[in-house]
């Protein structure tokens, strides 16, 4: 972020660990901020293939942003020695104040030293790193904003990826270690054992470390997104056209695009409802979704292209988003698609939209979430910088997209971002004299008044 050096931050993470252990302690009485525990916010339930207050039975529209701050590419809100509680508190007055009733965060996987972030060398979470989560989801309640935690990775520590000891499912019957080059690199997160059980260990522990400190904030938490934009990527075995891979008890031929599309279907379900049933066992109230973008932002036209070189050329990873549509059958609680228009400017913005959804099938999306009673939201939507479209002109483009989205069924709206300005490409809502903040409140009355009309 345009800082330099080691010396003055490691000063910096010690004065703050000095800080954040001595509060520990009160953690559940009165915290760094002087902030007391508090009446419970009211539970969000998911209801008539919607969101409602579980105490009321009123109607509830996650409607918000995202919140970023980026060290070195990786998000920090709440690292250590980079946990900033006043404009984090300034950033939820100022939602808050706009109409808005949540705001997703991002939780780093990386160690908790040198990079502040959640891993400690064993399976325990870093109680400094914690700690200001509980600061921050105690601020949220305060101002009455639900916080979407949304995960990364693994946390980067032994005492998870030890239990990627057990041999991964592999072509024939033989048993191989868990670097066999016929399952590789991101696919190993679905496919391994192993992997599926350290994240929902790891998902499970930070609930339960919210419960254990201060169960009062469990209905501040909206929701917890089990990854960020998961994905399968296009190497080994979806790279393979011959062979038989087993998983779970049944066989996929690797020969068949749609054997491929299976298998990654019944994987991602398998690992969404392993991650699903360790939080419902710790808060069996906790809402629980998984977010993704869509094929059209790689390059792939359907649900089908899952091969290698069907994607995007300047997409070196060739990922291959996991499929909403088969997700709408497992024990998640509600589905985050992720829709980004770019190049509005060559057709409008139905057009657009229509061309980008239509590579997640949409319309199949839609019947099978409804079947499922599962509501559908936009996390992550943005306007990039344009010279060809002045920013009055993309400003009308996103309020376009949120009432267009809502026409199809999108029933909630997190702008990408409030203020991250370590991303200069993208118009967040503070740019412009807050130009997009005030769009994202004026569109949140159209909405509700068209629901007032119901």
């Amino acid at each position: 972020m345009g800082m330099k050096g080691t010396g003055w931050r490691l000063a910096i993470r010690s004065v703050a660990w000095l800080c954040a252990t001595a509060c520990f302690a009160a953690v559940g009485s009165v915290d760094c901020a002087g902030l007391k525990p508090g009446k419970s916010m009211d539970r969000v339930k998911i209801e008539n293939g919607g969101f409602s207050h579980a105490d009321t039975g009123t109607e509830f529209i996650p409607y918000g942003a995202n919140y970023c701050r980026l060290y070195n590419g990786y998000h920090s809100v709440f690292n250590v020695g980079w946990y900033n509680p006043e404009t984090f508190d300034a950033m939820l007055v100022d939602l808050a104040t706009n109409g808005m009733n949540v705001v997703r965060i991002f939780i780093d996987h990386r160690p908790e030293d040198p990079d502040g972030g959640i891993a400690m060398d064993g399976p325990e979470l870093s109680k400094v790193f914690m700690t200001n989560v509980l600061d921050g989801l105690r601020r949220a309640r305060n101002h009455g904003v639900y916080v979407v935690i949304c995960f990364n990775g693994l946390p980067i520590s032994e005492g998870y990826h030890q239990q990627f000891a057990e041999p991964v499912p592999m072509v024939g019957n033989d048993t191989h270690p868990a670097n066999d080059p016929n399952c590789q690199h991101g696919n190993l997160q679905f496919l391994h054992p192993g992997a599926v059980r350290a994240k929902a260990e790891y998902v499970r522990r930070f609930v339960e470390f919210i419960q254990t400190k201060d169960a009062s904030l469990l209905s501040t938490v909206f929701s917890y997104e089990l990854n960020n934009e998961a994905f399968f990527v296009a190497s080994e075995p979806f790279n393979l056209t011959s062979g038989i891979f087993p998983f779970q008890g049944k066989s996929y031929d690797l020969s068949s695009a749609e054997a491929l599309r299976k298998l990654a279907d019944d994987a991602s379900v398998y690992w969404a409802n392993a991650c699903a049933d360790a939080i419902h066992s710790v808060d069996s109230g906790a809402l629980v979704s998984v977010n993704v973008f869509t094929y059209w932002a790689v390059g792939r036209k359907n649900l089908l292209q899952i091969r290698p070189g069907q994607g995007a050329e300047w997409d070196r990873e060739q990922r291959i988003p996991v499929s909403l549509k088969a997700l709408a059958k497992s024990r998640l609680d509600y589905l985050d698609l992720h829709v980004y228009l770019h190049r509005v400017g060559e057709s409008s913005v139905a057009e657009k939209m229509e061309e980008t959804l239509s590579s997640v099938d949409f319309d199949g999306l839609v019947e099978a979430a409804a079947t499922a009673g599962k509501p559908l939201i936009m996390g992550e939507f943005a306007a990039f910088k344009d010279r060809a479209r002045p920013p009055a002109q993309q400003t009308e483009d996103i309020r376009r997209q949120i009432l267009l989205g809502w026409e199809k069924g999108f029933r909630g709206f997190m702008y990408w971002t409030y203020d991250t300005d370590e991303q200069p490409k993208i118009w967040n809502l503070k740019m412009n004299d807050s130009r997009m903040l005030h769009t994202m409140r004026e569109c949140r009355k159209n909405i509700k008044s068209k629901q007032d009309k119901k």
